[in-house]
């Protein structure tokens, strides 16, 4: 009796460390299938427009301060989150021509002196940084929008036409 008793513990430690098993196998393959594509956000030209909970600013490569060099994205775009009142959230978008371009320039920009970003993702033909609270505490949406309209005033974004027409070459060439 003893014996069968030892026997059945023992298919049942083998069920259960089976079981186990499973469920690390299947939580080890949804993350890493969230981290590879689902849970990044998918990236296209609506993704950048102002609606009820973001603001957006275009800005083509001769009005962004970069240093030229061969990894200066052709545009990049910051996009701001709000509440209605207060921003709460902003990402910085580094759009490149073609998914080759951005993975290229990605792998050479490094985080080092970057004191403002959080975080650095590759999304096909975008390198996505997210921003570091401080740089956007205590901004209003009031603030934002006000400075965007002398920005678009000064000539220092992209307006629609002007963007449709990049959009057009770039998605053309990839």
């Amino acid at each position: 009796m003893e014996k069968s008793r030892e026997k059945q513990q023992k298919k049942r430690i083998a069920l259960i460390a089976t079981a186990v098993v499973a469920i690390v196998a299947v939580i080890v393959v949804a993350v890493v299938l969230a981290f590879s594509s689902g849970f990044r956000k998918q990236v296209n030209e609506e993704f950048f427009e102002s609606v009820d909970d973001k603001l957006v600013v275009s800005i083509d490569a001769e009005n962004a301060s970069f240093e030229n060099s061969e990894y200066e994205p052709e545009i990049t775009r910051i996009v701001y989150y709000h509440d209605g009142t207060n921003i709460t959230g902003m990402e910085i978008y580094y759009e490149y021509k073609t998914d080759e371009e951005a993975s290229a320039a990605n792998g050479k920009i490094s985080m080092d002196g970057k004191d403002w970003a959080a975080s650095k993702n590759l999304s096909g033909r975008y390198i996505v940084f997210g921003v570091v609270a401080d740089e956007y505490a205590g901004l209003t949406v009031a603030q934002m929008k006000e400075t965007i309209e002398n920005m678009k005033a000064a000539g220092a974004t992209i307006d629609s036409a002007s963007e449709e027409s990049v959009t057009e070459v770039t998605t053309t060439e990839e």
